[in-house]
């Protein structure tokens, strides 16, 4: 009769130990969800709110927040669109870093009876303003007249 023992040099205990540390390391332990951050603006608020009437020249000041994550910075310009066109004055943007909050206005002056701002065209850019980072649209309505 052949009598063998069979001796772990590892307890069962440190094994499922080691395994339940390996797990939390590779799958984390359910903590911070949150997204990686981006490059992005958010508008806050606009005043006056949409759908609005003004007269030629009045200003529309638009509050927004902004996340900008490229190493060299970004540039913001809000631009009122009318037909799928860019047609409002604006305001230059600095060049901004990190995270902030910012307002600017848009206006539209004209010879038009009335002109109809449709969307809000929110446009990053790099610094040199050669490359685009980011261009989203918000739907509005700004009627100006005389």
């Amino acid at each position: 009769m052949i009598n063998v023992s069979l001796k772990s040099t590892y307890p069962v205990r440190k094994v499922f130990r080691t395994l339940i540390v390996l797990t939390i390391i590779i799958y984390g332990c359910g903590g911070d969800d949150a997204e990686p951050k981006i490059t992005k603006v958010d508008i806050v608020s606009m005043a006056p709110a949409s759908p609005a009437n003004l007269k030629y020249g009045d200003d529309v000041q638009i509050t927004y927040n902004y996340v900008v994550t490229e190493a060299d910075g970004a540039r913001i310009f809000i631009q009122g669109v009318s037909d799928g066109t860019g047609t409002t004055y604006y305001s230059p943007s600095p060049v901004y870093k990190g995270e902030g909050s910012k307002t600017v206005t848009v206006s539209v002056i004209s010879d038009e009876p009335s002109f109809l701002v449709e969307q809000l065209r929110i446009k990053i850019v790099n610094p040199a303003q050669t490359s685009v980072i980011s261009e989203t649209f918000v739907d509005v309505s700004f009627t100006f007249s005389d």
